[in-house]
C-alpha cells in the first residue's frame, strides 16, 4: 500500500491503476483501431484517459470521445494560433460552456 492512499488496489495482473493524462485519441490515426488501443491499454492497466484537444477543429471529435472513463479538454495550444479564426477565443468559450470539460 503507498503511504496516503487507500482503497486503491492492485488489478488482478498485478498493476496498480492508472490514468493517461495526456493522450490524443482522437488523432485520425486511431480512426481504425482506436477500441483495440483502448483494450492494450487497459490490459496494461490504465483505467481512465484524458484527451486534450489542441485545435478549434478537433473539438468535435474529442467531445465526441467522452466517456465515463475518457474525460476531454479543450484549449488551443500556441503553437496552432495562427491555423485559428479571429474568434478561436470565443469558439473555445462556447465549446467550454457547452460541453464542461476538465
Amino acid at each position: 500500500m503507498v503511504r496516503g492512499i487507500t482503497g486503491i488496489r492492485r488489478d488482478h495482473a498485478g498493476f496498480w491503476p492508472m490514468i493517461d493524462t495526456h493522450c490524443h485519441l482522437d488523432h485520425p490515426v486511431f480512426n481504425a483501431d482506436r477500441e483495440a488501443v483502448l483494450v492494450r491499454s487497459r490490459q496494461a492497466g490504465v483505467v481512465e484517459w484524458v484527451v486534450p484537444a489542441v485545435r478549434l477543429d478537433r473539438f468535435a471529435a474529442v467531445v465526441a470521445l467522452r466517456s465515463p472513463e475518457i474525460h476531454i479538454a479543450l484549449g488551443l495550444h500556441p503553437l496552432f494560433m495562427a491555423d485559428h479564426p479571429e474568434d478561436a477565443m470565443a469558439q473555445l468559450s462556447r465549446w467550454v460552456e457547452d460541453s464542461q470539460p476538465l
